[in-house]
């Protein structure tokens, strides 16, 4: 997959190329993701780039700014220069993950886990 930088999307030398990623939400739609699971999990761990340090997401009823993320630019990217985010929320088997407010997240991995001393 790539991550383009420049106006409409960009090509070329704007294309920079990552490996495997999942473009989460676009400028003008935001992305949402819900997975079921076989147990129950309460913290979750969101790996890569922003579009913008303004990027929000919701992970079950937790809204995250992700401004301590690495905003994508074709340094960063090509120096594979992730970050991580990460956001706890009470103990569920159901995991919602939505961008808010129409700035992309370009995910590399997603760690899922259960962790006692999140718990309320």
């Amino acid at each position: 997959a790539y991550i383009y930088g420049g106006a409409n999307g960009g090509r070329g030398d704007t294309a920079w190329y990552v490996g495997n990623i999942l473009k989460f939400g676009t400028t003008s739609v935001n992305g949402s993701l819900t997975l079921n699971l076989n147990s129950a999990v309460n913290y979750v761990k969101i790996t890569g780039y922003v579009y913008d340090s303004k990027c929000k997401i919701t992970v079950n009823d937790v809204e995250v700014i992700c401004q301590d993320m690495s905003v994508a630019s074709k340094e960063i990217v090509e120096s594979g220069r992730v970050s991580s985010v990460l956001v706890t929320f009470s103990s569920s088997t159901t995991l919602t993950v939505a961008t808010t407010n129409y700035k992309p997240l370009f995910i590399t991995s997603i760690e899922l886990g259960y962790d006692e001393n999140f718990d309320d």
